[in-house]
């Protein structure tokens, strides 16, 4: 305990972080540190702030400088969340727009100079969402050799449409009457169950 009437008293536990429980009294946080790691027990770790960052960094050749991991005996697995309301107030909720982006993960690599972004995965809404309705799409992205901006390669739609390339290119679709390959308004190859649409008037061989 502290000396005098204006001292800082309290007490706490060997490794535990800490903290102020009144002005002048110290006591127990949810931090410990044990010299090899650094837990905070049944605590949410929030950082806010308009430019907020939280950073991982390591310099060590081996290993990740990451790692996420789950014990329990049961059959549930790690779950992790991107989240997006559009409201501008932690814990409020506006809903998104279409085509708004939910979650993105950057891959990025030195060039020499500053780090250069050389693939993406993206989550975006996938239409005009509603209550308990959410579409989604996933959108794979890489940077072309020479360049140094992500371009979409595939797009996965809500419906389960699956586009290559620039969306004029490829198109594998099982929405409508059948499986439909070809591009964004011709198709170039049909498998139906029921009656095809727009098939070329002729394709020519391939001379082998």
């Amino acid at each position: 305990g502290g000396s005098g009437g204006s001292g800082i008293g309290g007490s706490g536990t060997i490794n535990t972080v800490p903290k102020f429980t009144a002005p002048t009294t110290l006591g127990n946080s949810a931090i410990t540190d044990d010299g090899t790691d650094i837990t905070a027990t049944s605590r949410d770790v929030t950082i806010t702030g308009a430019t907020a960052d939280f950073n991982i960094k390591t310099s060590s050749p081996s290993g990740a400088p990451m790692s996420l991991e789950k014990y329990s005996s049961d059959a549930i697995a790690f779950v992790g969340y991107f989240r997006k309301s559009r409201h501008g107030t932690i814990g409020s909720h506006i809903a998104v727009n279409s085509g708004d982006p939910l979650g993105r993960i950057v891959f990025s690599g030195s060039d020499g100079t500053n780090f250069i972004d050389g693939a993406a995965i993206a989550a975006e809404s996938d239409g005009t969402p509603g209550a308990n309705d959410m579409p989604g799409r996933l959108v794979f992205s890489t940077t072309a050799d020479g360049a140094s901006a992500i371009t979409e390669r595939l797009r996965i739609a809500s419906a389960g449409d699956l586009t290559l390339a620039s969306g004029s290119d490829l198109i594998l679709s099982t929405s409508g009457s059948g499986t439909k390959i070809g591009t964004g308004t011709t198709q170039l190859l049909g498998f139906w169950n029921a009656t095809p649409v727009d098939q070329p008037a002729a394709v020519a061989d391939v001379a082998g």
